[in-house]
């Protein structure tokens, strides 16, 4: 009787056991990886879709089997052959690569993710390299989407539209530009605002020869300047916004960089001399340094910005930026409406300063191109030491 109690009890123990270890596995359950997950085909995908009349593609997929809901972030890739086996790579030139699919930049959280027609177009014209004379009239287009879960990346399958597609002229983001500002800067009046731009805020430059990030514009960027003693200013990362930029660390030209929170404080220089500054926009680091012998630094008196906007007249100079009380200024400012495409130069006397980029450069004197301009009206800074120069849309 004792051995049958004993083994009755063995069972029970063992059921109860056998269950824990199932409720166990009911709230730890484990995360699986699917082979792939399907792609919806959209309802206009028996229309041809003209990409250049379009607001938004919109696209669908069905959640992936990961066994239990999980937060899933999803892209969408377009292919022109449905190969997907060379990807574009943004930080080359679309010219210099041969690939057949694209990853486009919208993340999503959801299933379901929507492109606008000229993002598509765009993204498109980076993998076809159409010519501008020889834009098929429709093209076949493969998408599909894929999601990824702590660093693991499982497809959809493809699904195939037909779109009308439209040259785009592939263009770099322009370099990443951040601004002076302070008692020592333009008029010295510390306005951070977009008005206050070429008055009490200077933009630093492309450096020549640096290279910047294609797809974000990030690199390096400096300027060149005199500062007087005790100089007391600030970077900014953003017009308008006090909370992110280069701030001071409390040493003479040390720096560190503002990411919100508080406010480390000023920037300061203690003895007045001309001072290069090399800031580096993805890197978040800011160098100082006095430029030991400025004789070859030439003071002038006046520059002019003549270009086809104009008829090249050179009656309307440029206005000195920097304005404050014993400033030395090496800043040069205009408010100009481009109304065709053409180009201009910074000129004073028979020095003229031509350049290749828009809207910020590098221009000098043994450049003999005009700097090609874009339609629009223009606040125009230029610094006299660097040749740098900045034409902030208005």
């Amino acid at each position: 009787m004792k051995k049958i109690i004993k083994s009755a009890l063995f069972l029970l123990c063992s059921v109860c056991i056998l269950t824990a270890c199932e409720d166990d596995n009911d709230s730890n359950p484990v995360l699986r990886t699917p082979d792939s997950f399907v792609m919806n085909t959209p309802s206009y995908a028996t229309s041809v879709v003209d990409l250049k009349s379009s607001t938004a593609l919109n696209f669908s997929w069905q959640y992936p089997d990961y066994g239990f809901p999980v937060s899933v972030n999803y892209q969408l890739q377009l292919s022109v052959n449905g190969k997907f086996d060379k990807a574009f790579n943004p930080n080359l030139k679309a010219s210099d690569q041969s690939v057949d699919f694209i990853t486009t930049d919208a993340v999503y959280q959801e299933t379901k993710g929507a492109l606008t027609g000229e993002a598509f177009a765009t993204a498109l014209q980076k993998i076809a390299l159409y010519q501008e004379s020889n834009v098929p009239a429709t093209q076949k287009v493969y998408v599909r989407a894929f999601a990824t879960v702590k660093g693991d990346t499982v497809y959809s399958n493809p699904i195939t539209i037909i779109v009308a597609p439209y040259y785009v002229e592939l263009k770099d983001a322009p370099v990443e530009i951040w601004y002076l500002i302070g008692g020592c800067i333009g008029n010295g009046s510390w306005t951070n605002s977009k008005a206050s731009i070429g008055v009490g805020m200077i933009p630093l430059s492309p450096i020549e020869g640096q290279e910047y990030d294609r797809k974000t514009g990030k690199g390096k960027i400096g300027y060149k300047g005199y500062f007087p003693a005790n100089a007391s200013f600030k970077i900014l990362e953003k017009v308008g916004n006090w909370d992110y930029g280069m701030c001071g660390d409390g040493t003479d030209k040390g720096t560190t960089y503002r990411s919100g929170g508080s406010d480390p404080g000023n920037i300061s220089i203690a003895e007045a001399g001309y001072y290069y500054i090399e800031l580096d926009t993805k890197a978040h680091t800011c160098t100082i340094k006095k430029i030991d012998d400025p004789s070859s630094i030439t003071v002038f008196t006046t520059f002019n910005l003549p270009g086809d906007y104009n008829s090249w007249n050179e009656t309307s100079p440029m206005t000195a930026v920097e304005t404050y009380a014993g400033a030395i200024n090496h800043n040069w400012t205009a408010t100009v409406t481009i109304t065709a495409k053409g180009g201009v130069k910074f000129k004073s006397g028979t020095s003229a300063y031509g350049g290749t980029v828009f809207p910020s450069g590098v221009a000098g004197t043994t450049q003999v191109s005009k700097i090609p301009v874009e339609p629009g009206t223009y606040v125009v800074v230029f610094n006299d030491i660097t040749g740098g120069y900045t034409f902030v849309e208005q």
